[in-house]
């Protein structure tokens, strides 16, 4: 009794929605829209900004909201299940979940799944490492080494076409990002929103460099014993209608610059009226943040603090400091509010609560040209290998790395420049591209 009630209230709120929007939606999919109110699609946050997973563990991006609306539409309950995307698809396949989300159709899939009308359509390119300029044409990439991931159906696809050219396939997207970035690969396939995902793995370094004669098409899929989602899927796609989409997708794939309020407590707002707030960094930590001979604060975290700033509407007082320990002694003596720095520092941690993370970038080693690869730092602890002095990341290394002898240097240009050593040096990537890019010729 009490479960015929549920669904008969169930049926009634479907109605009510569906008539309130009209999708003409038939007796047979209301009914559905009852019997099922919960269908899980699978996908992957490596499909940044289709699906990002926040801080807070929610689910968001391009994806969430166009099932939002659909969701909204019809009263059915389309919910995303992010994980490994080979996984997915195995698990779609054997339905322990009821389909895919940022699919492609493909004829495999086909056999299981129902495919929706298309909601987000984009091209797929060939992406470079920005320093290479010798990919302009598909031409160029003749005997080029191309990278893809084994598991996503439109790389693949792509592969085909370059019988000329070396195919390397990895495992998931950050390592076909990594072949890029080290210079592994010359090139790979991709959708442009891919920049999204290399900026959030700390490796902002490709660029668009050509594109293909070929879309990214991607549309929900869902298990064929489910026939009628599919059909109220696409009902819903059609009123919500492509100018709709088109506005979506522009909200995580455009760059907007104007005001966005902060919903801030009364108590969060008097505190700033109320208090002036001081902030501080590494001088000299390009390019990532740093004061220069004028005092002005530059660099990518430098960038971040002035969008906080003008979004609350605040300006922060910036001290200027001569080195990292002088920054880290203002620490101790906690004078001052705001610092910048790894969330792995023990030193700031005893005075200072880390924020979520807002930027991610690899560690690397760096040795001399004619030094041969290095798969792991045991395989040379007998060697003389340099860390930067109180780095955040440093106290990391030597609890992993405990029987190997790290020599600190007060820099990481006092380390890359010392002679006479067979000097190593652990950093992160983009700061040693910068650094190297300066000292070219030095060591």
């Amino acid at each position: 009794m009490h479960k015929k009630l549920l669904i008969t209230v169930l049926l009634y709120f479907a109605l009510v929605q569906a008539k309130t929007v009209d999708l003409d939606l038939t007796q047979e999919e209301l009914a559905f829209i009852g019997d099922h109110p919960n269908i899980v699609l699978g996908t992957s946050d490596e499909f940044g900004p289709y699906v990002i997973v926040d801080n807070d563990g929610e689910v968001v991006g391009l994806d969430a909201d166009v099932l939002h609306e659909i969701n909204h539409l019809t009263g059915m309950k389309f919910s995303l299940k992010v994980g490994n995307w080979k996984q997915m698809q195995d698990e779609a396949k054997r339905s322990v979940i009821d389909g895919l989300s940022t699919s492609i159709v493909t004829k495999e899939r086909g056999k299981y799944l129902n495919f929706s009308n298309v909601y987000t359509s984009v091209p797929i390119m060939v992406m470079t490492h920005i320093d290479n300029n010798s990919i302009k044409t598909l031409q160029d990439l003749d005997g080029k080494k191309i990278a893809i991931a084994k598991h996503i159906v439109s790389n693949k696809k792509a592969a085909r076409a370059f019988k000329n050219s070396i195919i390397l396939e990895y495992d998931n997207v950050k390592d076909v990002i990594h072949s890029v970035v080290i210079g592994e690969a010359d090139a790979m396939f991709a959708r442009s929103s891919l920049l999204y995902t290399s900026g959030v793995l700390g490796a902002p370094y490709l660029k668009l460099a050509v594109p293909l004669d070929a879309t990214l098409d991607l549309v929900f899929a869902v298990n064929k014993k489910f026939p009628l989602a599919v059909s109220i899927i696409n009902k819903a796609l059609k009123h919500i209608g492509k100018n709709k989409l088109l506005e979506l997708q522009n909200k995580w794939f455009l760059t907007h610059t104007e005001r966005v309020d902060i919903d801030l407590s009364v108590e969060e707002k008097a505190y700033l009226k109320e208090n002036a707030v001081s902030y501080t960094g590494d001088p000299n930590w390009l390019p990532f943040e740093a004061f220069d001979k004028s005092g002005k604060y530059i660099g990518i975290i430098a960038e971040h603090i002035e969008i906080i700033e003008n979004r609350l509407n605040v300006r922060f007082e910036k001290l200027i400091t001569k080195n990292w320990p002088e920054t880290l002694e203002l620490s101790k003596r906690q004078q001052v509010d705001i610092i910048s720095g790894d969330a792995a520092d023990v030193l700031l941690r005893e005075n200072y609560k880390p924020i979520d993370t807002y930027l991610q970038n690899p560690l690397v080693i760096v040795t001399r040209k004619d030094h041969h690869y290095i798969e792991d730092l045991n395989h040379i602890k007998e060697k003389k290998i340099a860390l930067v002095k109180d780095y955040g990341y440093t106290a990391d290394i030597f609890k992993k790395y405990p029987d190997i002898k790290f020599i600190e240097s007060d820099s990481i240009q006092s380390g890359l420049l010392c002679s006479g050593l067979i000097m190593l040096l652990c950093s992160k990537i983009i700061l040693m591209k910068s650094i190297l890019q300066k000292t070219a010729g030095k060591h």
